[in-house]
């Protein structure tokens, strides 16, 4: 009996250990499900506690699997709503106004830049002339009271495209007398302009002005050039009209031909025509190889003497002859022989920087 006993309890565990494990494997199986969204609760089974019929068993699996359903507390709810947010579609939602306003928005600014574009280049293009414009002023370094002179501008394009409308101004100075210009300038009084509509690539223009010194000293000359927008260039030169001892030399014989043993006079005339004192006058007379000396003086300068050695005459230096100022020398002598008689003289001043030289010719005769 005891025997029976026993092995009905042991048949009556072994029953309910297999239950469970079979409920076990349900749970874990129920659990490898998942709902989207859901949160799962798992609930420890205590074998102890598990009933030994089947209804209980049952009972307990139930409640395992309720227990493990998904968590759909407004809690839960809320997180999965969350996810799905008008904001967080917005990203990719299509904004029709948006891009419609931004295309607009573009347009308006491609239109603008094309027109911004195009007044840009234009100023590129006026920029570049004015690099491409060259000015020249050729001048005269030295020039001379009440002679004329004539100086140049020149205006050059030194780019591969044309120049235009380019103006030329430039003001004679004071102490200067315009005498004639090129190119027919608008002139008012000492003013003159020249528009230029176009100088062609690598081109130049140039324009002349003839001028008559006034007065003694240092001139300025500016030449200015305006360009397309109004930017100028100018260029600035001096010169100097100074004042210079012009001598005029006349050099006769007052008898010619000549009688053998006669005498004739070489008379050398000496005028200052310039604006400044001729400083140090020296004259020396070489008489004719067919005469011989008899007299020398200035006529209007009895002080000045002279020395003779052989057929050489050499006056005194005469320290200053004034602008207008005359001199008469006068050399006299006698033909001892029959020939062509070339009388020499040479006249020199501290101002002129070379000997000036004349010869008058005689023809001497005998009866």
């Amino acid at each position: 009996m005891l025997r029976t006993i026993t092995i009905c309890t042991m048949m009556l565990f072994l029953l309910v250990s297999c239950r469970q494990r079979e409920v076990c494997c349900d749970i874990d199986r129920v659990a490898g499900v998942g709902w989207p969204g859901g949160s799962y609760t798992y609930v420890a089974i205590d074998s102890q506690n598990t009933q030994s019929s089947e209804s209980a068993d049952q009972t307990n699996l139930d409640s395992s699997v309720e227990e493990m359903q998904p968590d759909y507390s407004q809690e839960n709810t809320d997180n999965m709503t969350g996810d799905v947010t008008e904001d967080s579609m917005q990203g990719d939602t299509f904004d029709e106004d948006n891009t419609v306003e931004g295309s607009t928005s573009g347009d308006d600014d491609n239109a603008t830049g094309q027109l911004g574009g195009s007044a840009q280049d234009e100023n590129a293009a006026v920029a570049k002339q004015n690099t491409l414009v060259g000015v020249e002023l050729k001048v005269p370094g030295k020039n001379y009271i009440y002679n004329l002179f004539t100086y140049e501008i020149k205006v050059r394009n030194t780019g591969d495209s044309p120049l235009k409308n380019i103006v030329v101004e430039h003001t004679v100075p004071k102490k200067l007398s315009l005498f004639s210009t090129t190119k027919n300038p608008q002139q008012n009084n000492n003013e003159l302009k020249w528009e230029i509509d176009e100088i062609s690539p690598f081109a130049s223009r140039s324009f002349s002005v003839t001028v008559n010194g006034q007065e003694t000293g240092d001139v300025r000359i500016v030449a200015k050039v305006t360009m397309l927008d109004g930017s100028t260039k100018q260029v600035e030169k001096n010169t100097t009209v100074d004042a210079s001892a012009g001598l005029k030399i006349s050099h006769l014989d007052t008898i010619d031909p000549v009688e053998v043993d006669a005498t004739t006079i070489y008379q050398i005339e000496i005028t200052n025509q310039g604006n400044k004192d001729a400083r140090d006058l020296k004259l020396v007379d070489t008489i004719p190889a067919e005469s011989t000396f008899v007299n020398a003086q200035v006529k209007n300068m009895a002080d000045i003497g002279h020395e003779v050695k052989g057929k050489t005459v050499t006056f005194a230096t005469i320290p200053k002859l004034s602008p207008g100022q005359k001199i008469v020398f006068e050399v006299e002598v006698e033909v001892i022989d029959v020939g062509d008689l070339v009388n020499t003289i040479e006249v020199s001043t501290l101002d002129f920087g070379k000997t000036i030289k004349s010869q008058e010719g005689t023809k001497s005769f005998k009866d």
